[in-house]
């Protein structure tokens, strides 16, 4: 399936922020690739509300069941991160895990993306 910026706006209700992120880096739009998807999160898009406004059921099924997975152990080693700045034990722990902790809950939802838009 191809996006454009235009189907953002007309079917989706997009927010105009949004779709101009989108638009300068997909101009004539792009299909949903996994390379599109990385490239999404990395741009901040909103990857949630896509599949919300987009996908069926099975489709919204599959990616929040691979996104749940990404969200918790993101927070698993966030919460130990506050635990350890909190205690003083290690402030620099907290800043040094938490931005390899986020880019990697970004990738998993990015890949949850792509793989449940495959799903039929």
């Amino acid at each position: 399936m191809k996006v454009t910026a235009q189907m953002l706006r007309d079917n989706g209700g997009a927010c105009e922020y949004q779709v101009k992120i989108f638009e300068k880096e997909w101009p004539d739009g792009t299909r949903i690739t996994k390379k599109a998807c990385l490239r999404a999160v990395e741009l901040g898009l909103d990857t949630t509300w896509y599949a919300g406004a987009f996908f069926n059921n099975k489709q919204r099924e599959a990616y929040d069941k691979g996104i749940d997975a990404a969200w918790e152990a993101y927070d698993k080693v966030i919460d130990a991160a506050w635990e350890a700045e909190v205690c003083n034990k290690a402030i620099g722990f907290a800043l040094e895990v938490y931005a390899p902790t986020l880019e990697a809950r970004n990738r998993a939802v990015a890949i949850a993306l792509w793989q449940a838009s495959k799903v039929k």
